[in-house]
């Protein structure tokens, strides 16, 4: 155990154990050893007995030290089922295509680097985070979930819904350019989706009303999926939610706007608004997909998002 007698669980994606992400694993486990280190290794065989596995090391009052290999959705998974959150240390390896949080906070690639910083000169950061409150209508009961990054409803929720089920994605994750996949198919939905009218309230003092929403995410990061900086300001400490929301614009203007969300210059386009709460309410006139850290879920018409503090991130 550390000195804080957290003990070391290392979570890890069995498809992330194999291959490459293999190697990445047994690097660890050496510096673990030669660090004399009190640990255990996980590699539940679905997300169901992943999140049934965190439960149970998270159970309130139990000191756990959650270490994850995976990508953005792996640690999206992992997080959902922590229980308790006061006495969970948090902290994540590198792995899959997505990596967006591992980018925000700044981890290195290495895994050498990343493990040894870990074990001697560790930095506790307490981080915001989301929560979101899905429905299909009114009268829907609707989702309830976590998620450390972003959730957005509208253009970037259709990339992540057709990344997931993407060939593509394999073969470009085969040459080490899993990332390429969000901007081709972000770029083929630009001329394919449709807008649809919508409401968006900040706080319940602000209100929006959108002719055809091309897009409308709450992000506690910088930067999603791909690393699209869609809110440049977002700082995972102030306790607030960044927000950036589009009304529909050509495909054309669209395509030419992408550079400037890239330079952070997309505050300069009419039709993109930047804003920020702690609250945010989102209704559709169509469902639309959405998604949580790149991982989408169904189509819903209503979708609330909260910011919310505590989790205990160590690097």
């Amino acid at each position: 155990m550390n000195k804080d007698n957290y003990q070391y669980h290392l979570i890890v994606n069995p498809k992330a154990a194999s291959g490459g992400g293999r190697s990445r694993l047994v690097r660890a486990v050496e510096i673990l050893n030669a660090h004399h280190a009190d640990y255990k290794v996980h590699i539940p065989a679905s997300s169901e007995k992943m999140q049934a596995l965190t439960a149970s090391l998270t159970e309130k009052g139990r000191k756990s030290h959650l270490i994850v290999f995976g990508g953005d959705g792996t640690l999206n998974t992992v997080f959902q089922a922590v229980k308790d959150m006061e006495h969970t240390r948090f902290s994540c390896i590198r792995m899959g295509s997505g990596n967006a949080f591992a980018a925000n906070m700044g981890l290195p690639s290495s895994v050498d680097q990343a493990m040894t910083h870990l074990l001697e000169d560790p930095e506790e950061i307490l981080l915001d985070y989301g929560e979101l409150w899905a429905r299909k209508d009114p009268a829907d009961p609707g989702i309830r979930r976590r998620f450390l990054i972003s959730c957005g409803i509208g253009y970037d929720a259709d990339i992540c819904e057709e990344v997931s089920r993407s060939s593509l994605k394999k073969t470009l994750n085969f040459f080490g350019l899993g990332k390429l996949v969000y901007m081709a198919i972000g770029i083929k939905q630009m001329f394919t989706r449709e807008f649809t009218p919508a409401v968006i309230r900040l706080d319940d003092r602000a209100v929006y009303r959108l002719r055809g929403m091309n897009f409308c995410v709450g992000m506690m990061h910088p930067r999603e999926g791909g690393g699209v900086p869609f809110c440049p300001e977002a700082v995972p400490t102030d306790g607030l939610m960044d927000v950036c929301m589009a009304d529909a614009m050509s495909s054309l203007k669209m395509l030419a706007g992408l550079p400037m969300i890239y330079l952070g210059l997309h505050h300069l386009v009419p039709e993109l608004k930047l804003l920020r709460g702690s609250r945010i309410r989102i209704t559709t006139k169509r469902p639309q997909w959405y998604h949580m850290d790149g991982e989408t879920s169904v189509k819903i018409r209503r979708l609330e998002l909260y910011a919310c503090s505590g989790l205990h991130f160590v690097r």
